[in-house]
């Protein structure tokens, strides 16, 4: 299956914008593309055939397929095509999009934010949407639910959604690296008076839950911006540095020289039906993962002034 795209802590891609920096990035991660259906390690380079009722198609003739069964809907999506026939039919031009395949993983997601936050709100209507058609193709297209259509005209069109996906070593690589990263962090953490937190959670190899560190869901947002405050969750120097200097043609990414920031989440238990969550708890919850984002979306933003809002796109989550 495809899995998500962490770059660093954030999950998340930026588009066209920062092409020459997401091509050297997604070098540095190790990370290939792959269909969205099974795929041993050995196939990670490849991208599957569809099957019935379209096996002789491209997957690039079968995503064209779907553009123009889902334009017959009403729906307008476009075409992103890549090397070797392959190519991404996704709802763009709107101000927030997202995908989630069939069984319950996120596809590619797009917000036009320049906050983690506003993200994670999009991912949980997705996740809502799946819990209510399990294994359904899911599309939502700002706030709008368009899922029976989406579902209707994969199965149409024979399409299967291109993914990234992260190579089992670079994987192992990129694991321990943000695990060092996150360690550092909690071992600052317990240095300035919270001797609870813990190193970071490791996640499963081939996951897309990467060395998490867990806070409690009942810290104040004051306790909460002053440790941050005394221990940073991000280097905008550092990030800018290697920024500047992926966008230099001859650049030559290295997944080690990435930079890597911890990756944080909050002890909130969601209810068995994340429809009984409540509004207050997720925004609470929002509220406390943007804090810890704060200085990583203002320097995405900031990189972003003058060329439209900043969109974030996705490769699960």
């Amino acid at each position: 299956m495809h899995r998500s795209v962490r770059l660093g802590t954030p999950r998340r891609l930026l588009p066209e914008r920062f092409a020459a920096g997401l091509v050297a990035a997604v070098m540095a991660s190790g990370l290939v593309l792959v269909a969205c259906s099974g795929n041993s390690p050995d196939d990670v380079a490849t991208l599957e055939q569809p099957t019935s009722p379209t096996a002789s198609l491209t997957q690039a003739d079968a995503a064209r397929a779907l553009v123009k069964c889902m334009d017959r809907a009403g729906i307008k999506m476009e075409l992103i095509e890549a090397e070797d026939d392959q190519a991404w039919a996704g709802p763009m031009g709107y101000s927030s999009f997202g995908t989630r395949d069939p069984d319950g993983l996120p596809g590619f997601v797009g917000v036009e934010t320049a906050s983690y936050a506003d993200w994670q709100r999009l991912d949980q209507q997705l996740r809502q949407i799946g819990q209510a058609r399990p294994g359904s193709w899911i599309l939502l297209i700002d706030g709008q639910d368009y899922s029976e259509a989406y579902d209707a005209c994969i199965k149409e069109s024979g399409y299967t959604e291109p993914g990234f996906q992260m190579d089992p070593v670079e994987d192992a690589r990129n694991r321990q690296l943000n695990a060092e990263a996150g360690a550092a962090w909690a071992a600052c953490a317990r240095e300035h008076g919270y001797p609870n937190v813990d190193d970071p959670v490791p996640g499963k190899p081939g996951d897309d839950d990467y060395p998490t560190i867990v806070l409690s869901f009942s810290m104040t947002d004051q306790a909460l911006k002053a440790l941050i405050a005394e221990c940073p969750t991000f280097d905008r120097q550092i990030q800018e540095e290697y920024d500047k200097a992926s966008e230099d043609p001859n650049f030559d990414p290295d997944g080690s020289k990435y930079p890597r920031w911890p990756s944080i989440d909050f002890d909130y238990v969601w209810p068995e039906d994340p429809n009984d969550a409540s509004q207050a708890e997720i925004d609470r919850l929002n509220a406390l993962v943007g804090i810890t984002t704060a200085e990583q979306d203002a320097y995405r933003g900031s990189r972003l002034e003058g060329d439209g809002p900043a969109t974030m796109f996705l490769g699960g989550g």
